[in-house]
């Protein structure tokens, strides 16, 4: 009794479907060739897509009618055009001279400044105002002579304390006269420190604003 080992490789199974368990088997096997009925037929092939629509020309602009100049700009992208002038173009350029006033000098400036200054003082309330400071109101006392003596009682204590009790009150009046308006009291108050800041100024005072020796 002899044995015949073959030395060859049997050929493997691949398994065409795998049934699971419990589910019933097909009626037969496919036939030669045959595809089975477990397996899905691949999809069908997309279609082509779409031709792209061929490129068309711009319209042509409409022909302009027979006896009309020739326009420049038909061609533009946003169509329109102007006609096209014939024959020279005149331009006319009217120029007008304005009159340059001078330049003002300081002395004009300075002038300037003043006349709107006194300009309230120079009117028929400022004339009121400056009677009515200079009328006695108390014996032959008026208003500015009494503010002048109170001045002059400051000069008394010192320089510095004349100066500023006849200062204060001048600007002050005179800030409300130029910025605020001029007023029949405001003027009769410019009236009665303008007098009453005499007091407080001396010849003497710039030695002694200098030197610092008083009289």
């Amino acid at each position: 009794m002899s044995t015949d080992h073959s030395t060859e490789t049997p050929e493997a199974i691949t398994p065409t479907r795998i049934i699971p368990a419990g589910t019933p088997l097909p009626p037969r096997s496919p036939e030669p060739g045959e595809t089975p009925p477990w397996r899905a037929s691949p999809p069908p092939p997309a279609p082509p897509p779409a031709p792209m629509p061929p490129k068309t020309a711009p319209a042509a602009p409409p022909a302009a009618p027979p006896g009309l100049p020739p326009q420049w700009g038909t061609d533009w992208p946003w169509g329109g055009g102007q006609p096209q002038p014939q024959g020279p173009i005149e331009l006319r350029v009217q120029v007008e001279m304005l009159p340059v006033e001078p330049e003002l000098t300081w002395r004009d400036r300075l002038r300037a400044m003043v006349m709107r200054w006194i300009r309230p003082v120079l009117t028929l309330r400022g004339a009121v105002a400056l009677a009515l400071a200079v009328m006695p109101i108390h014996g032959s006392e008026s208003a500015a002579t009494i503010w002048r003596d109170t001045v002059a009682d400051a000069r008394e204590l010192s320089l510095y304390a004349g100066y500023f009790v006849g200062a204060a009150p001048l600007a002050l009046s005179w800030w409300s006269l130029t910025r605020v308006g001029p007023t029949a009291p405001r003027l009769w108050l410019l009236a009665v420190s303008v007098i009453g800041a005499t007091a407080a100024i001396t010849p003497y005072d710039i030695i002694q604003i200098l030197t610092g020796v008083a009289r």
